[in-house]
């Protein structure tokens, strides 16, 4: 196994090199790997308006990783051969592969973007736990079908990587900090609120959320705090998919939300478990506020409040792991609301706390639909925000690679690990550029050790005093 130097900004990343998956890359056999298109007929000579458009739509009816990776790959060699092969004519000295090899990369074509048609490429390295940093690359449908000669194309590749290193220079000096974060499995409770009028079609979207949870982390469901239009349909979802042990759904209010955080806080903490999840999707201003069913306005300080309050003699956030995942609106700005409110009282214990948001000081979700996304979900109908869709599609793509021999080890397949990849997809994925941010706040007043550090955001704003832990 050898090694190549990403250099980022000043940094030296390193990217281990191995044994590869699937297709054009530098494993040392010449033979394709063995897959079947599973009945799909890929037409490739239809009369089309928009090819590059009419491409990225057609994938997104076809089932399964397999059968869209053949659909791309024949598509590709149709249009260019020489910038990679079909799976029956697999081709080791094509643009690609000479590129992937020159770099130690595993770069593999494995979606297309609509408006504007792109060819997405993504370093399978990242899942094989060869690589700690997300790589993304993507051609146009014009340089892919005007750029004939193998040369023009490893160019056109390494300007694409040089810009893709550039654009993200400032997220990879987070992301290579020696920094994990995982959930211990059946230790831990979560808790969620629905309240998102005007979006309907969320809740097969929330259902596999739930799903996550429960499934991947054996999390406990606390408490279910969903608006009245969301709420029958829910019901309708969770019953077709088999859920049991159901808490009652209570309504989405400002002040039944903050009385259920309270409520689940402490019975996860008589119940000794490790980690406590609120997770919300709901509306959100510009000045941080989170908008409950009621149209009462939830403050980020009274999030802060709630789990601040004393419990059995100590602070509820000093008991137990917290992570609440923001999913609204502008809600960076709501991160910011709950860490001043911690900064400004160090003499509040915290024993650990994470805040993760789906954008940072912009509007959520609404640049990316089923229709332009990059990368095509067989559970996932995106109506949650694009955040919570390459979350689904990181697990789902891991269980393809499960299931095609590929072992699985950490961090690949950690909490962190997924966050960063979904955090990169939505970046490119959304009109306006959505960027997530995820922060850790740890304090101990008596010991003065301190943990204030962004793991996932643009613009590092990274202080740690006295110590730096990685809790996984």
């Amino acid at each position: 196994m050898g090694s190549s130097i990403v250099r980022i900004g000043g940094l030296s990343i390193p990217i281990l090199v191995g044994a590869l998956f699937a297709g054009e890359n530098n494993v040392d056999s010449k033979k394709p790997p063995v897959l079947k298109a599973q009945g799909i007929n890929v037409q490739l000579n239809q009369p089309l308006t928009n090819r590059g458009n009419e491409y990225a739509l057609t994938l997104r009816e076809i089932y399964g990783f397999e059968s869209r990776e053949i659909y791309i790959r024949n598509l590709l060699e149709k249009l260019n051969p020489q910038l990679l092969s079909s799976v029956s004519n697999f081709k080791d000295d094509t643009a690609l592969s000479s590129f992937n090899k020159k770099h130690d990369l595993s770069l593999v074509c494995i979606g297309i973007k609509s408006e504007p048609a792109e060819f997405v490429f993504i370093d399978n390295n990242y899942f094989l736990g060869k690589s700690q940093i997300p790589l993304r690359v993507a051609l146009t449908y014009e340089e892919v079908t005007n750029i004939k000669t193998k040369q023009s194309l490893e160019q056109l590749l390494e300007k694409k990587l040089s810009a893709h290193i550039n654009d993200m220079c400032e997220q990879y000096a987070v992301w290579s900090e020696p920094y994990q974060y995982d959930f211990q499995k059946n230790s831990g409770a979560c808790m969620f609120a629905l309240s998102l009028e005007g979006l309907s079609g969320m809740e097969t979207d929330l259902a596999r959320v739930l799903e996550t949870y429960r499934r991947d982390y054996g999390m406990s469901l606390s408490a279910l705090c969903i608006d009245d239009i969301h709420k029958e349909e829910l019901l309708q979802v969770l019953g077709d998919e088999g859920f049991c042990d159901i808490p009652e759904i209570v309504s989405g209010t400002k002040s039944e939300i903050l009385r259920q955080l309270e409520s689940s806080l402490k019975k996860a903490i008589d119940e000794k478990k490790s980690v406590f999840m609120f997770h919300y999707m709901n509306h959100g201003n510009e000045d941080g506020g989170i908008l409950a069913s009621d149209y009462e306005t939830m403050e980020p300080k009274e999030i802060a409040e709630i789990i601040s309050r004393p419990y059995k003699g100590q602070s509820l956030c000093a008991q137990i792991d917290i992570t609440i995942w923001a999913g609204s609106c502008f809600s960076g700005s709501q991160l910011d609301g709950i860490k001043n409110y911690f900064q400004e009282r160090k003499e509040i214990p915290v024993k650990n706390l994470r805040i993760i948001t789906e954008s940072k000081y912009t509007s959520a979700g609404a640049g990316t639909t089923p229709e332009n996304a990059s990368l095509v979900s067989d559970l996932m109908t995106d109506k949650s925000g694009p955040l919570d869709y390459y979350c689904s599609w990181y697990k789902e793509y891991l269980q393809h690679l499960t299931s095609k021999g590929v072992k699985i080890e950490r961090p690949v397949g950690t909490y962190l690990h997924k966050i960063k990849f979904a955090d990169l997809m939505t970046q490119y994925d959304t009109s306006n550029r959505q960027d997530s941010q995820g922060f850790h706040y740890s304090n101990d007043p008596k010991t003065k050790k301190l943990i204030e550090q962004y793991f996932t955001q643009t613009k590092p704003n990274i202080s740690v005093n006295n110590y730096m832990q990685n809790v996984a």
